[in-house]
């Protein structure tokens, strides 16, 4: 994550640049506390500087640039270090500011390197794989009301009460 960082970048249109103020790291690491105990390994820079090496995650996020190449990058370098039951969880997949970002997904998900199974109203969750992906719907199926595309199912996730 860039934290602060995030507002120098030139792909987020200003509009919703309020959107990203207070997205601190010590706000970041405070809400975590709040459900954790114990503290995440931060990288604090592009996703184009890490250096993972042979590293498997079991959950990644993906925030932060909207243009569709860098989404691309973000999206393969994901792919290539998620372990076997990993999340990729991808935000801003549908926003009208954010059209890179839907397009690059979207078409990972038809080239077979991400699997889809769940999504709310602002983050798409997909695995590697697609055994990954069914042993996840599996276990948010009744959590959200599924939509059956020709490939895959997807639990759509509501904000009603009990969801």
């Amino acid at each position: 994550d860039l934290f602060g960082a995030v507002m120098d970048h030139e792909d987020i249109p200003m509009t919703p640049r309020q959107e990203y103020s207070g997205l601190e790291q010590e706000q970041f690491l405070a809400n975590w506390d709040r459900f954790h105990t114990r503290r995440p390994t931060l990288e604090v820079c592009e996703s184009s500087e890490l250096d993972l090496g042979d590293r498997q995650l079991r959950f990644i996020h993906i925030d932060g640039c909207h243009m569709y190449q860098c989404v691309v990058k973000d999206i393969n370098l994901a792919v290539a270090h998620t372990a076997k039951r990993g999340v990729i969880a991808m935000d801003d997949y549908r926003g009208i500011a954010t059209p890179g970002v839907g397009a690059a997904i979207w078409q990972a998900v038809g080239n077979g390197l991400l699997f889809p199974f769940a999504a709310t109203h602002s983050k798409l969750y997909a695995c590697a794989s697609a055994a990954d992906q069914k042993f996840w719907l599996q276990r948010v199926r009744d959590g959200g009301d599924i939509y059956p595309f020709p490939d895959f199912d997807l639990a759509v996730m509501s904000q009603r009460a009990g969801r």
